[in-house]
């Protein structure tokens, strides 16, 4: 293969790539996420590998020369890949984080149910007769 086709084919596997990137912080955003602050810090975390990525695709390719045609080439593969399986791979990141989102749960309720119940006993032990003590000095005065 010429170096200006791998050239083109890198570019265009370069652009998939940063919308990829895009639909994992989608997916982020989505299930994770949901405030203005965490939203600004992927959406920065995006642009900057929006800045390395083509980067270091020149890099590779031809020794930072730059060439219409990989602009071209990025272009297309970012709008092939939004075109076809862009949807697809936001929908199954959404669902990956969240069932990593409810294992997370799952596992943190498993770990604080024993500090749950010390608490529960600790409140029954202590506070309750606390309160009660409280309550009748009142009544009495």
């Amino acid at each position: 293969m010429k170096g200006d086709a791998a050239a083109f084919l890198l570019s265009a596997a370069c652009g998939a790539a940063l919308l990829l990137i895009w639909d994992i912080f989608h997916g982020l955003r989505r299930v994770f996420f949901k405030g203005v602050f965490m939203n600004t810090i992927l959406d920065a975390a995006w642009w900057a590998c929006a800045a390395i990525l083509p980067v270091l695709c020149l890099w590779n390719t031809n020794s930072m020369r730059f060439r219409f045609f990989e602009l071209f080439g990025a272009a297309l593969g970012g709008i092939l890949y939004y075109l076809t399986i862009s949807s697809t791979v936001r929908s199954i990141f959404c669902v990956i984080f969240g069932l990593f989102l409810k294992l997370f749960k799952i596992f943190f309720k498993i770990l604080l149910t024993p500090a749950g119940f010390l608490y529960k006993i600790l409140i029954a032990v202590f506070v309750r007769p606390i309160k009660l003590i409280f309550a009748r000095t009142r009544k009495q005065k």
